[in-house]
């Protein structure tokens, strides 16, 4: 908890390092284009890149662009995400454009500040079930007491005898 306060104090006050104010805010992996220089695919980088090298200013395989004979020649040049006849990495790809507009998007509605997380084990935990007592089970020789007409009449005739009494004593 005092981790998370210390980070937002961060932010809210910035940090002071070799007598210069900086900045700070929450990092978001969202907000960056990313793009492998070993294939020039976007969402992954060049160390998780398994497969064939590939040029990224002709789009041919088995060489870099550091190697590549064709760039010299723009006519030659392929853009591997979108085949447009620019470099890989190029603004002008559309592909890219999206990519830089879904960062900014990200960055826009990013959190500003951490917030407190839940333990992962308290996202698995199953909700407790409440426990009910069982239903009372019915009598089957139950029968509901009735009420004497005797006992009905002397209620009905109390608050008569009541006010005659009252008016007697006054």
């Amino acid at each position: 908890m005092a981790e998370l306060e210390q980070a937002n104090t961060l932010i809210n006050s910035g940090l002071v390092w070799n007598y210069r104010l900086y900045d700070c805010e929450p990092f978001s992996g969202e907000c960056l284009v990313t793009q492998c220089f070993k294939c020039f695919s976007y969402g992954h980088v060049a160390k998780m890149y398994q497969n064939t090298l590939r040029c990224g200013i002709c789009a041919a395989l088995g060489h870099t662009a550091l190697n590549c004979l064709r760039s010299e020649d723009r006519t030659k040049f392929r853009c591997i995400p979108c085949s447009g006849n620019y470099v890989s990495w190029s603004p002008e790809c559309p592909k890219r454009k999206k990519r830089k507009e879904a960062a900014k998007a990200a960055y826009n509605n990013r959190p500003t500040h951490f917030q407190e997380t839940t333990p992962y084990g308290a996202l698995l935990a199953p909700a407790p079930i409440p426990v009910l007592a069982p239903a009372p089970t019915p009598n089957p020789n139950f029968e509901p007491a009735s009420t004497p007409a005797s006992t009905l009449a002397s209620i009905s005739e109390a608050p008569a005898s009541a006010s005659a009494s009252t008016s007697a004593l006054g």
